[in-house]
């Protein structure tokens, strides 16, 4: 294919909406006889995000700890909505395909 039949190729196909992740980011404390307790909860909010969700997707194939690792800032976000990013990239220098990543959580703010 010559390379103006591949830019022309790229150009018809539909464009992809951006990749929005959003999480609500919730903690709970409560005792019983055993002892207190301490829970953090990152719950996706659906109606918000598009594209490939990484904290919704990893779990399955890596394992939920492994997953949590990957967010950097976690112990000091606050409760509230996050936004996911994706940064420090490492891709496999004969494919090009992304091997490693890391996450970090965002204030979100609703867009206008």
């Amino acid at each position: 294919m010559s390379p103006l039949a591949a830019m022309l190729a790229e150009a018809e196909q539909p464009s992809q909406p951006p990749r929005v992740e959003v999480v609500r980011l919730s903690t709970s404390y409560w005792q019983d006889r055993r002892g207190l307790h301490i829970r953090r909860d990152i719950t996706h909010q659906k109606r918000k995000c598009s594209g490939w969700q990484f904290l919704q997707e990893d779990p399955g194939m890596i394992g939920a700890e492994e997953s949590v690792k990957t967010i950097t800032n976690l112990n000091s976000c606050e409760d509230g909505l996050y936004s996911v990013e994706v940064f420090n990239e490492h891709r496999d220098w004969e494919s090009g395909q992304i091997e490693e990543y890391e996450l970090r959580l965002v204030p979100f703010v609703e867009p206008a």
